[in-house]
């Protein structure tokens, strides 16, 4: 709430770009999941026409030495190798 106006929305956005609002974002999606549009039954259709082949996505990886934990400016320095769907990565940072 804006303690200012009582309304869900702030008055000022003092970031660059777009402020995001948390609840208006779930507000919109659950109207197509459930709301609205609930008898046509979309989200049981949202993956149907995915399209996730070599052609449409393409995957890149560095694997970072040991355990360690390089920021993203380092690491966007390395030399990716091609990556494909399916393939096993080290553990998650």
């Amino acid at each position: 709430m804006d303690a200012h106006n009582g309304t869900p929305y702030p008055r000022t956005n003092f970031s660059a770009g777009a402020k995001w609002i948390k609840n208006l974002t779930r507000d919109r999606l659950n109207n197509f999941n459930g709301g609205h549009f609930s008898d046509v039954n979309l989200s049981a259709v949202m993956f149907i026409h995915r399209i996730d082949n070599e052609e449409h996505v393409k995957l890149e990886v560095w694997s970072a030495p040991g355990l360690t934990k390089p920021t993203f400016e380092e690491a966007m320095e390395q030399t990716f190798k091609p990556a494909k769907k399916g393939m096993a990565f080290g553990p998650s940072c």
